[in-house]
């Protein structure tokens, strides 16, 4: 996605709850006594994870659980992750240096505030990842994106097809996308962050005579 503006309350609600989703679903997935290979993470990865806690849990606690291990806990949300200390401390500062965050050392530890530029970092990340939520059993129908946008807009256009891709969604034609499962809110999401909702229709249909998947 191309470079994005500041997103507006009801957006930053959307991503929010998106990255909620994101988290239980990892959480639901990773085994809690394998707190060792939990830890194994680096660069980016720590990053946005320390990120996004402070963004659900907002003042994050941060105290060392043993010799070589960090745990992050988020009080509002109730997450935790776990950090190798090497990995943990380079990241630590560059976060501290870049004003991402801000931090207070107390008698619990590390007590970790989202600072403006670190909550839009983590937004942005949030926003390109978006994906349509696939259902367990399709129901058999299809949505139909459709868009008719001004050649002046060409940079906007490409964006929108590249995303609908990576969101999931089938190219019928180069400005008709398809997919099984509801997309109503990603679409609107990226057609707003693009400037471009008036140019977008959306349909519901039971059945697409002639479309055969390449």
């Amino acid at each position: 996605m191309r470079r994005l503006r500041s997103f507006s309350p009801p957006e930053e609600r959307f991503l929010i709850e998106r990255l909620k989703q994101e988290w239980k679903e990892t959480e639901r997935a990773a085994k809690r006594h394998e707190i060792v290979n939990r830890a194994k993470i680096t660069g980016k990865i720590l990053v946005n994870s320390l990120l996004a806690l402070g963004l659900l849990g907002g003042v994050v606690l941060i105290a060392a659980v043993a010799p070589n291990t960090f745990a992050a806990y988020g009080k509002l949300f109730g997450g935790t992750r776990y950090y190798e200390r090497r990995a943990f401390e380079k990241q630590f500062r560059y976060l501290r240096t870049k004003k991402y965050v801000s931090t207070e050392r107390t008698d619990e530890g590390h007590r970790v505030t989202l600072m403006t530029r670190g909550k839009n970092l983590i937004l942005r990340d949030v926003a390109r990842r978006i994906r349509i939520r696939e259902e367990k059993k399709w129901d058999g129908t299809w949505w139909v994106v459709m868009f008719d946008i001004p050649r002046r807009h060409n940079a906007a256009r490409n964006a929108l097809r590249e995303r609908l891709r990576a969101m999931g969604m089938e190219a019928m034609q180069n400005s008709v996308f398809i997919s099984r499962y509801p997309c109503r809110e990603e679409v609107w999401f990226v057609a707003r962050i693009l400037n471009i909702e008036q140019y977008i229709q959306i349909a519901h249909v039971d059945s697409l005579e002639g479309y055969k998947k390449a």
